[in-house]
């Protein structure tokens, strides 16, 4: 079996090596595959003369960012990935144990479900089998700015716990807007985050939808800590509805933990805010 121009396919999670005659001959499969190595690209092309893009629509729905971490940062794997995934698919983030870092804004422009296996973030808890410090060690650590910024309708984030470190002005976590986009209808909606965690250190904000409408959109399960502002929605020109937040938690956020401007039809179920002053909280 050669490998000296191809390493291998990922069709259905398993790895299949192949030579050129079976790529050749297993291209009708490949094509309608929706996983495939990255490394095998410029192969796939030589070998059948098919122009690659012509069916990456229909390979890629689902990309696991371990595919471009190799020599890559964080930042970059995660643009490539992002960049291979078709509209409605599912970019995954594997949980290690260790910490992600990043210091560059993440742009997501298209419909697409982010995804990792991380759960539980807890600031207090330890136990005999597991520390504080396990506890409370975030899935990504990020300096920028904006951490996330989210241009594109259609957006699930499930399992993420983004640290910021940055306490600018105008600092955010999770930053919505259609701004420069083209957008043609200008209104964030079909939004989903649950189970996630979202930690400031004195960060101005860590959900902020404030220059462009949002509607029937859910947050379930999000935790925000230590943000001057958790949730701000809205303003005064902007007008959101049918939004659903259940079992919410905003803690030690400086000025509000909630901030909901011209935000109308929305439900809160068993939503919670503790300690707008950093005081000690209690349950």
């Amino acid at each position: 079996m050669n490998k000296k121009y191809v390493d291998y396919f990922t069709i259905g999670g398993e790895d299949i090596y192949c030579n050129d005659s079976e790529l050749n001959a297993n291209f009708d499969t490949f094509k309608n595959e929706t996983n495939t190595n990255f490394k095998n690209v410029l192969l796939f092309e030589e070998k059948t003369n098919k122009n690659f893009n012509e069916v990456n629509e229909k390979l890629l729905d689902y990309v696991n960012i371990n595919e471009f971490l190799n020599n890559n940062t964080f930042y970059e794997a995660f643009s490539l990935a992002l960049e291979s995934l078709k509209p409605h698919g599912t970019l995954f983030i594997p949980y290690t144990g260790e910490t992600y870092s990043l210091n560059d804004t993440i742009t997501i422009d298209k419909p697409c479900k982010i995804l990792s296996s991380y759960e539980n973030y807890d600031i207090e808890e330890s136990t005999n089998s597991v520390s504080v410090g396990e506890y409370s060690r975030p899935l990504i650590t990020s300096t920028a700015k904006t951490v996330f910024s989210i241009k594109s309708i259609g957006v699930h984030f499930e399992n993420i716990c983004v640290k910021s470190t940055n306490n600018l002005d105008g600092s955010v976590i999770i930053d919505f807007s259609l701004t420069n986009t083209q957008s043609t209808t200008n209104v964030i909606r079909n939004i989903i985050f649950e189970n996630c965690y979202f930690i400031g250190n004195g960060t101005k904000n860590g959900i902020r939808c404030t220059n462009t409408d949002i509607i029937v959109s859910r947050f379930s399960h999000v935790w925000i800590y230590n943000c001057d502002v958790g949730f701000n929605i809205g303003s005064e020109s902007k007008n959101s509805t049918s939004l659903l937040f259940s079992n919410c938690w905003a803690l030690n956020c400086n000025t509000s933990g909630y901030r909901l401007t011209n935000c109308n039809y929305s439900t809160f179920i068993s939503c919670a805010c503790d300690n707008s002053t950093y005081q000690n909280h209690g349950y």
